[in-house]
């Protein structure tokens, strides 16, 4: 049953999520988390604001008390400038450690720090406009986009894409 026949036949509202399309060429292999938000739009203020205000503006409508996250870091941002509590619920990858800079994703491949907080950087430059502009507060490091009111994952430790994580 698709969205359409959804709504007509039980009445429920259907919203389009705001996703990235385009494809990002030229960029390395991904180090972290952040770099592979690179490639979802995080790489452009104007096109990342338009997702997140997307976003915001569903939220909005829905009102929700509680949104539960899988894997949207994106819809997560929209929500930052609303009251609402947040939780995430998915493996470890979709929710990385509370870590700065964020870890490798790829533990076998020797990758300096010093690159690590320069990717983190980047994509808090991109990022804290785009909360500032939708009178959110700003990430002061990459690892605060996962901050929520609780996080579910839903993995084993010996499958969790991140070793250090600590007491989650």
């Amino acid at each position: 049953m698709n969205t359409g026949e959804l709504r007509g036949k039980h009445g429920f509202e259907v919203f389009r999520a705001p996703v990235w399309h385009p494809k990002v060429k030229k960029l390395p292999d991904p180090m972290n988390y952040a770099e592979i938000l690179f490639r979802f739009g995080y790489l452009n203020p104007s096109r990342l604001f338009d997702m997140v205000m997307g976003w915001k503006n569903i939220l909005q409508v829905i009102a929700p008390d509680l949104a539960v996250f899988d894997h949207s870091p994106t819809a997560n941002l929209g929500s930052r400038s609303i009251s609402m509590k947040r939780a995430f619920f998915g493996t470890g990858f979709c929710a990385p450690p509370q870590m700065s800079p964020m870890p490798t994703i790829r533990p076998w491949v020797k990758t300096p720090s010093q690159r690590l907080q320069s990717i983190e950087n980047r994509a808090l430059q991109t990022i804290n406009p785009v909360l500032e502009r939708i009178d959110a507060p700003v990430l002061e490091k990459l690892m605060n986009l996962f901050d929520c009111d609780e996080n579910f994952l839903k993995t084993f430790p010996e499958l969790d894409h991140y070793q250090e994580r600590g007491s989650v």
